[in-house]
């Protein structure tokens, strides 16, 4: 990770003093870890938006079969009579 860092730093031109490359350095980290943040955070708002729908399918299939099993059960009992 060091050694990262170092060649990070380090430019082929290298004639930057050593206070702005650990700015260019601490930019760059900086503009990594915003991106790593805001990538997660789509990552999981995808995830939960997946995961609502799925469980909103779920009630619903869950309610429609209740509902059919009441109607077949009302038109058995009606038929019986």
């Amino acid at each position: 990770m060091i050694r990262l860092i170092e060649v990070i730093m380090t430019n082929s031109n290298d004639t930057h003093s050593t206070a702005e490359r650990a700015s260019i350095l601490a930019r760059r980290l900086t503009f990594a870890l915003i991106g790593v943040v805001v990538g997660l955070a789509v990552v999981l708002i995808l995830f939960e938006y997946v995961r609502g729908r799925h469980q909103l399918l779920r009630d619903a299939q869950s309610e429609l079969n209740a509902r059919v099993r009441l109607v077949a059960e009302q038109t058995d009992a009606a038929l019986r009579e």
